[in-house]
């Protein structure tokens, strides 16, 4: 059940929720909690991401909100006890890699029926989410090309550790295919930014400081290409830029990256009138409203920012907690056993990391979920030895 989340998060909401719920009654109805426990009290990673979520229950306490509004935020936050929960039942390199294997099978679905959209060579009333001109598939743009940035660097990930010729071209094919999908068909910015630094990362891993100096070389080029031959990413980004020079603080907004910065300036405000404790898990709209009462500005339950969403409601312990989990994923990826689960566990906290400048990743319902899952299931690895015995070992694709 565990496993097959990889294969429902990037297409089905219900199906992540049975899938859930049914791997959360199994886990109980399992026992050997001593266990368990001791497998969770020696992973860094599962024992603060029970942190942050521990902290967001006892941030209801003091919230001024009506009860059913706490326990609705903090159910958003629920798929952080997922990441304890699988680094007990996770115990196998098989496991990851099958788990892996699901996601991208789900990703190349995904992949080719967005296509078949662009192309008009499917019929759109099979996939209502979808057009010619923004190929989305399951989920919509932001969603969409977040994932499938991700899947573009999971495909080159394999390609550099595939071990046969014929491998290496199916995955390069898949992650050439992948990103082209992101830069040149679907309209999500936050899929552009993530694509960006996932390319970074790769190159930073192979080479260090010459990589980060090809990254920047090589994301030049494939933004200004795509600026001149994708009409989506230059509307995009034409857009973008004419929003955000439009934007005047003192002025209600009417535009998606207007809206972002109004978010942005008046989430901090909150912030700095709250910030030892925050307002309270629930208590951000609440809140915000009060920022904006006697203005036209419109009244948000989201600041499209998942360190303010945090800040805003439990304080600086809240903000400083979350920061500590990204870190110690980050520090820990290190001690993982396999060196492509290294590189895929960075890979995973820079996309959300980066991608919760511009989302609440972590409060939306498939980041969210993306982000616990592989957290679970890569670093159920850490203090386990490499397969073989090797410290470098790779896993073959």
């Amino acid at each position: 059940m565990a496993l097959a989340l990889g294969l429902s998060i990037p297409v089905s909401t219900a199906l992540d929720n049975l899938l859930l719920l049914l791997v959360g009654l199994l886990w109980l109805a399992s026992g050997r909690f001593a266990d368990k426990w001791a497998c969770i009290r020696q992973n860094p990673v599962a024992v603060t991401a029970v942190l942050l979520f521990a902290w967001l229950l006892i941030g209801m306490s003091y919230a001024t909100v009506p009860l059913s509004e706490r326990i609705g935020m903090l159910n958003k936050y629920h798929e952080l006890l997922l990441v304890p929960m699988l680094v007990t039942l996770l115990r196998t390199p098989q496991e990851r890699r099958m788990a892996l294997a699901f996601f991208a099978a789900a990703m190349g679905v995904t992949l080719i029926a967005s296509y078949g959209i662009a192309l008009e060579a499917l019929p759109s009333l099979i996939l209502a989410e979808g057009m010619p001109g923004n190929p989305v598939v399951f989920k919509r743009q932001i969603t969409h090309n977040f994932f499938m940035a991700f899947a573009a660097f999971l495909f080159a990930v394999w390609a550099l550790e595939a071990r046969t010729p014929g491998k290496r071209v199916i995955f390069w094919a898949a992650a050439l295919l992948a990103a082209a999908n992101v830069l040149f068909m679907v309209q999500g910015r936050t899929g552009y930014v993530v694509m960006a630094a996932l390319i970074a990362l790769l190159f930073f891993e192979r080479l260090r400081l010459k990589g980060v100096i090809a990254a920047a070389v090589l994301v030049g080029v494939l933004f200004t290409g795509a600026y001149g031959v994708s009409q989506n990413f230059k509307s995009r980004i034409d857009l973008a830029v004419q929003e955000a020079m439009a934007w005047r603080p003192d002025e209600a907004q009417s535009s998606s990256i207007g809206w972002r910065l109004e978010y942005l300036t008046n989430s901090v405000a909150v912030f700095v009138r709250h910030p030892i404790l925050g307002v309270g898990t629930g208590g951000f709209h609440q809140a915000y409203a009060e920022q904006v009462a006697g203005t036209e500005k419109e009244r948000t339950h989201n600041p499209h920012n998942e360190y303010l969403m945090i800040a805003v409601q439990v304080g600086l312990p809240g903000l400083a907690l979350l920061l500590l989990l990204f870190g110690t994923q980050l520090r820990l990826a290190a001690g993982l056993p396999d060196a492509t689960d290294r590189l895929l566990a960075r890979g995973v906290v820079l996309a959300v990391a980066t991608g919760s400048l511009f989302n609440s990743f972590l409060l939306d319902h498939a980041e969210g979920l993306f982000y616990a899952w592989a957290s679970g299931v890569l670093f159920s690895a850490l203090g386990q030895r490499p397969p073989g015995g090797a410290a470098n070992a790779a896993q073959e694709p």
